[in-house]
């Protein structure tokens, strides 16, 4: 008996299904049907869709070869495995959600994958041996998407790997479905829990012995941090590398700190991916060993050892690995490998403005390009790893802060690329009419709209015949991407991949003021470009830095102003023309800018 393809119904999922089969472009599908449907529907299913939920294939041996995917055939993992050069079988309970699959995989990956329907049946429809790789999912929570197979069974078609995403029973949190929210029980409800072990779920100790039982073992573990639905650390249990960060704030915690050094996180992690092989399969280095092996041929120097593997929010696996000399010196790399086609095409871009900085702009504080291509099968970008703190640890400190914004806005400062000139109607319509037009054509809201076009108007009366220069444009200037000192001294401007070469001065430094208030304060993006338009809403060692920058440009005050007014459809236009499809209503959900 099949199952309606969880977490939408059929009748949600069928026009969609029906357009993929009339030759329909699929990202347009898919935006049309995260319109369509419930936000906390397109929440859940935009995390289970997510490439970076495969980022742990890192650690697996295997090069490629046939693997098996046994859960939510709408997962993200299946992608990523393509990509990574398996050949991948897909079996769900859902055909709509296998239809789904196919058609994403064969317009969105460069790999393959062939579906088939799970029909109840106890014993898998695959030979002994048959799959170099096997992964079983568990899927969303609260929910019964897929039916676990007999553990038995996965290990008598794996001729190589099997893995086992599961959550833990014992676990401290859970995904609520939407993206960065956790639930995190109370003391009772936990113990309860635990106790009842919801959703057929085991603690580590139990989930070793059902694959120890299944023929399984041995079985080591990484912690998949947060919750398996939506993590960003792929973190060892059984051993150090790759091990979860723990930054300056979360070392203010001493229940957390005091955990860890008791060696709780295993115990508590909230999920779990267990990887086993055959016992009497030969070892072999893993893949990102290899890997990390053929770096160190290709730049000449010792092999790092692995510190953190990260699964980003953009769809990318990070490497981060620490040499044995002074932090930022040989084998103190930053790996970059895509887990989707738009993250290839962003990771290119910035490995290409790397390379060019110490031209260009020779002194600009930024990572040193030492790599890109592909190795083990597997295209990566690799640069030097710049020693200090990512900004966000600073998040709090008002000193360092006010040092890093300061800095930031001298440094930002030198990347003109042309002199000031009048700014004409031929720069309006390429550097800001098409952002609007490109932002216009996913709002679904005529109030948003007209929103839109009153900004629009604003901006052509301010900014038409203002003298302005060009600059390097990094347009997603986030305390994430900055690397600084503990004393807020910037050492590195990270992650170029939306950058574009001839831009709008200011907006760059007006993103990190918005977003560093936003994180310092708790507040939503709306809330922050609010205070960032009231007369004195911003601190002085925020607008400080924005004068500064202002001043050794010579910006005049009515352009800047305009793109403070401005500051939503610069922000959707830089997510729009570079996410891989476009979330529902995302500009009004974060800045409601139409009249209520």
């Amino acid at each position: 008996m099949t199952v309606a393809p969880e977490p939408l119904t059929s009748d949600e999922l069928a026009p969609a299904l029906a357009a993929l089969e009339a030759g329909e472009d699929f990202k347009s599908v898919l935006e049309a049907l995260l319109l369509r449907i419930p936000l906390e529907k397109a929440e859940l299913l935009m995390l289970l869709l997510r490439e970076g939920r495969g980022a742990w294939h890192l650690l697996c041996e295997a090069r490629g070869g046939a693997a098996l995917f046994i859960g939510n055939a709408f997962s993200g993992t299946v992608q990523a495995l393509a990509d990574a050069g398996y050949a991948v079988t897909v079996y769900d309970r859902a055909p709509e959600r296998l239809a789904f699959c196919a058609h994403r995989t064969r317009q969105w990956t460069a790999g393959e994958a062939h579906t088939v329907l799970d029909e109840g049946a106890a014993r898998l429809p695959f030979d002994d041996d048959a799959f170099e790789l096997v992964v079983q999912e568990d899927g969303a929570p609260s929910s019964s998407l897929v039916r676990a197979h007999p553990l038995a069974e996965c290990s008598r078609v794996a001729r190589g790997e099997f893995v086992l995403v599961a959550d833990n029973r014992l676990g401290y949190k859970r995904s609520s479905g939407w993206r960065g929210r956790f639930e995190v029980p109370s003391p009772p409800r936990w113990l309860l829990d635990a106790w009842r072990a919801p959703r057929g779920e085991r603690s580590l100790p139990g989930w070793r012995r059902a694959l120890r039982f299944a023929g399984s073992e041995p079985a080591e573990a990484w912690s998949l941090y947060p919750t398996s639905l939506d993590f960003t650390y792929v973190a060892g249990i059984d051993c150090d590398a790759p091990r979860l960060y723990v930054g300056p704030k979360e070392r203010q915690n001493p229940l957390k700190v005091a955990g860890k050094e008791l060696g709780l996180f295993g115990a508590l992690s909230p999920s779990f991916a267990l990887r086993s092989a055959r016992a009497d399969r030969p070892a072999v280095p893993r893949r990102l060993e290899r890997v990390l092996a053929l770096v160190s041929e290709r730049v000449g120097e010792p092999v790092g050892e692995v510190e953190h593997l990260v699964a980003t929010r953009g769809n990318s696996a990070v490497v981060l690995t620490r040499g044995t000399a002074e932090p930022g010196g040989p084998g103190d790399w930053c790996l970059h490998l895509p887990l989707s086609r738009q993250q290839r095409t962003q990771l290119e871009r910035h490995h290409d403005v790397l390379e060019r900085l110490p031209v260009e702009h020779p002194g600009f504080p930024a990572p040193r390009a030492l790599f890109r291509g592909e190795l083990d099968g597997l295209w990566l970008s690799v640069e030097r790893r710049l020693p200090g703190l990512g900004a966000p640890q600073l998040a709090g400190e008002p000193d360092p802060i006010a040092r890093l914004l300061r800095e930031a806005a001298q440094r930002m400062a030198e990347l003109v690329v042309a002199p000031a000139e009048p700014f004409g109607e031929d720069r309006f319509e390429a550097l800001v009419t098409a952002r609007f037009a490109l932002v216009r054509r996913f709002v679904a809201d005529p109030r948003v709209e007209a929103a839109l076009d009153r900004l629009l108007a604003e901006c052509r009366e301010r900014l038409v015949g203002a003298r302005l220069p060009l600059v390097l444009h990094h347009a997603d200037l986030r305390s994430k991407h900055l690397q600084a000192a503990p004393d807020g001294r910037l050492l590195g401007v990270l992650d170029w991949g939306s950058s574009t070469d001839r831009d709008l001065p200011y907006f760059d430094l007006l993103h990190l003021v918005v977003h560093e208030r936003k994180q310092a304060d708790g507040l939503t993006p709306g809330e922050a470009w609010r205070l960032l338009l009231e007369p004195g809403g911003l601190r002085e060692a925020e607008r400080g830095p924005l004068a500064s920058y202002a001043e050794a440009l010579a910006l005049p005050l009515e352009a800047c102003e305009a793109l403070e007014r401005a500051y939503p459809a610069f922000v959707a236009a830089m997510a729009e023309g570079n996410w891989d499809y476009s979330r529902p209503r995302w500009l009004e959900r974060m800045f409601q800018i139409a009249p209520s």
